[in-house]
């Protein structure tokens, strides 16, 4: 259910640069195509063991990329004109989507975009991060990541924490990680398999 609601939501970021600018059955072939972008995007930081528990790279990351590729791919040059024609943008092959005929100049500049962007990002955050983690602001304590935010800060408990919660209780640890064999690994050097179920969906916490 999750990854449903996860890939619909990267079909909304992946439609909103360019839904303006193309017809209603590209941007279901937009959406549809962001859905992929964001599942197999989650599985692609698990494997480099990326922590992203908001999916913030698959949803806004790879589904924006998507999105403003497919514009240069099907934006329709009538809609382009109706919205942009008061910036003296008169009708040619720069004005319509690959597909459609152009001649890629549109597409071009949406990678250009892309590239700005991503360039103007790493810019400025990797220095940020960087200064938070020198200070021990990045991460939240262990115990609160194993158990999670919600549950440590707002009660609001789910499966897996409460699971955490319990493991806890019954062998008394005072932090968790996770092994690379996603089973839950305490920090006096024992493993629980036998007290604690495999974490569910074969994801790890960190």
């Amino acid at each position: 259910m999750l990854e449903i609601c996860n890939g619909l939501l990267g079909g909304l970021v992946a439609i909103t640069s360019g839904c303006a600018v193309v017809e209603p059955w590209a941007a279901v072939i937009c959406g549809a195509i962001a859905a992929p972008c964001v599942v197999y995007g989650e599985q692609l930081l698990i494997r480099f063991k990326v922590d992203d528990p908001a999916s913030s790279f698959s949803i806004h990351g790879l589904s924006g990329i998507w999105g403003m590729i497919f514009v240069g791919l099907l934006a329709k040059q009538e809609y382009i004109l109706e919205a942009y024609s008061e910036n003296g943008r008169t009708a040619s092959s720069a004005t319509m989507g690959l597909l459609y005929g152009g001649h890629g100049q549109l597409l071009l500049c949406q990678v250009i975009a892309i590239v700005v962007n991503i360039s103007w990002v790493v810019f400025w955050m990797i220095p940020f991060f960087m200064l938070l983690n020198k200070l021990g602001l990045l991460r939240v304590p262990v115990d609160a990541e194993a158990v999670g935010i919600d549950a440590m800060q707002m009660g609001q408990t789910s499966k897996e924490s409460d699971l955490i919660s319990s493991a806890k209780s019954v062998v008394g640890m005072s932090a968790i990680e996770v092994s690379n064999d996603q089973y839950i690994n305490f920090n006096n050097g024992g493993m629980a398999k036998n007290e604690v179920a495999q974490v569910s969906s074969g994801k790890q916490w960190f």
